[in-house]
């Protein structure tokens, strides 16, 4: 049994022991037919899923909230486009869009709906992109374009060797064509950066994070969420390489801004709280680090409903350091 079936049946049995003790309108509910609803989708039990639908619809009317059905066939849409079956994610999609919803969220609903075309039509077109993309001028607008194609489908057919080698290409020729490459720019640093992360090339990762740090900083009128955001991607590869060299003041502004911005009980902050957690422990300041990677714990059950996997992990990892001094 696999852990997203055991999962499957331990939300199961969580929805029985509710209804059996009459709590089908508690949040709890809510949470658990949700998180349901995804693992099955994961398995691709797609058959099973109306009938939990269903129930979070049946919620939503008790209750006098709709929110949990919206978020339910959102998470769904995207899960289903994840594992690359875009015919259920765009059902999905449709069904959210039948909803009575505000003109914000139909847009992102409707960007939501885009990206799963775009990435279903990058994935059956492959060999003709390929094709394409070694044809073409390298460093002209199409091959920019057709590069920017062909590396989605690498990554959504989990192609990363030849995801890699593409945005290699790509970023050394953005020099070629500033006029086009610029515009390619962040998209392509981006994502080396994430394949490096993924390839467990940290320094390449910490190297490509500066580089992307000082292009925004060279900008005008750029948004603070994108320093900042960039600012994070320095903090991440730095404790993954292990250069924390600066870092505490780096955090700081992290925190400053995911204070201000978004608030302490925000999953920002939670995030925030976790690397701060995660470079004590690497400093080896380990009383700080289970105080904090605990607050980050506490928020973000309070805000997801569940810790993250590795936030827990590294708190474990804590304790026992702990207990072994």
């Amino acid at each position: 049994m696999n852990r997203t079936d055991e999962g499957v049946k331990s939300f199961q049995k969580g929805l029985t022991i509710l209804c059996d003790n009459g709590m089908d309108s508690s949040e709890l509910f809510a949470m658990l037919s949700g998180n349901l609803l995804i693992a099955l989708v994961s398995e691709n039990k797609f058959e099973e899923c109306d009938g939990i639908l269903d129930s979070i619809q049946q919620y939503c009317i008790k209750t006098g909230n709709i929110g949990p059905y919206k978020n339910a066939l959102f998470s769904a849409a995207n899960k289903a486009a994840l594992i690359g079956n875009y015919e259920k994610a765009l059902c999905f999609n449709d069904q959210l869009l039948e909803q009575n919803i505000t003109e914000e969220e139909k847009s992102i609903i409707d960007n939501q709906r885009n990206t799963i075309v775009f990435n279903q039509e990058s994935v059956i077109r492959l060999t003709e992109l390929e094709t394409q993309f070694s044809s073409l001028q390298i460093g002209s607008e199409d091959w920019f374009e057709t590069g920017h194609k062909l590396s989605s489908a690498y990554y959504l057919v989990k192609a990363h060797d030849k995801n890699a080698d593409v945005l290699r290409k790509m970023y050394q020729a953005i020099s070629l064509n500033d006029a086009v490459g610029a515009d390619y720019y962040l998209w392509v640093i981006n994502n080396i950066f994430g394949l490096s992360l993924e390839s467990e090339a940290y320094s390449d990762a910490l190297k490509y994070a500066n580089e992307k740090q000082n292009y925004l900083v060279g900008l005008s009128d750029v948004p603070a969420e994108y320093n900042y955001n960039s600012l994070n991607d320095i903090i991440v590869a730095k404790m993954k390489s292990n250069t924390l060299d600066g870092i505490d003041s780096e955090l700081d502004k992290i925190e400053s801004y995911y204070r201000m911005t978004y608030g302490e009980i925000s999953s920002e902050y939670a995030t925030y709280l976790h690397n701060r957690g995660r470079a004590y422990q690497l400093q080896n300041k380990l009383e700080e680090a289970k105080t904090t990677l605990l607050r980050s714990i506490t928020i973000q059950n309070k805000v997801e409903g569940k810790p993250l996997g590795r936030t827990v992990k590294y708190y474990m990892e804590v304790e026992q350091q702990l207990s072994e001094l």
